[in-house]
């Protein structure tokens, strides 16, 4: 029967009620007729469809940002009891947002021991980072994973071989860094609802150089003519 359900589906673009609607069919299907199953309902391939969560607050936003990624995240709920069956074992948004799209270090043996420099710069954006959120942060050296920083739960990684990062830590590129990874801490993803909390950070940040222009420059000595600088950044 699976094979004439495959040719039915295929000829009519649509899937016949007792398959579509009904749990204990769809389960026996062949594979086969159950990816055809999934492709004539939901409209995408078995293989790429997330399974979202209405109760997490970070659903949306890393959906979005898994769609860009060509995957196609569906609400099992949404779906008729057939297809929902079918579909019960695939990966969550969550999940696959933590495998596709979160930053992974790896462990370096080789991993040097910090400089002056990396101290400095790390607690200029501690201190920065911290009145952003409006909450004590930490800020870590990583290496790897091919992106330069990354936040999670209250910590702030940073790439030592990404040179901006230490080179020119008030410059247009580092504090757009600390910006984007400071958004993290209200949204997950890199959706719609994170670009606007990102705009809302860089409001915030504004408002606070505007706020402590006399700390500002102090850092802007501190960081960028070291051997004159008598303002500690800790």
């Amino acid at each position: 029967m699976s094979d004439e359900y495959e040719r039915h589906m295929a000829d009519h673009e649509d899937a016949p009620s007792e398959i579509k609607n009904d749990r204990e069919n769809a389960a026996r299907l062949s594979k086969s007729a159950q990816k055809a199953l999934v492709k004539t309902v939901a409209g995408a391939d078995a293989g790429s469809i997330v399974r979202r969560d209405p109760f997490d607050s970070d659903d949306v936003s890393e959906s979005q940002e898994l769609e860009h990624k060509g995957y196609s995240p569906v609400n099992r709920g949404a779906l008729p009891a057939g297809v929902s069956e079918i579909l019960k074992d695939a990966p969550t948004v969550a999940k696959t947002h933590d495998e596709v799209c979160k930053a992974h270090f790896r462990n370096d043996p080789d991993f040097p021991p910090e400089t002056e420099r990396q101290r400095q710069c790390m607690a200029a954006y501690r201190e920065i980072a911290s009145s952003l959120i409006g909450k004590p942060i930490r800020c870590e050296r990583v290496r790897g994973s091919g992106v330069c920083g990354a936040y999670s739960d209250g910590v702030l990684k940073l790439n030592i071989d990404c040179d901006f990062i230490w080179n020119d830590p008030l410059g247009e590129a580092a504090l757009g860094l600390i910006i984007h990874e400071c958004a993290h801490e209200r949204v997950a993803g890199h959706g719609v609802a994170f670009r606007e909390e990102c705009e809302q950070m860089g409001a915030r940040l504004a408002r606070w150089v505007g706020h402590h222009s006399q700390r500002w420059a102090e850092l802007q000595v501190a960081l960028y003519r070291p051997s004159t600088a008598k303002v500690s950044v800790d």
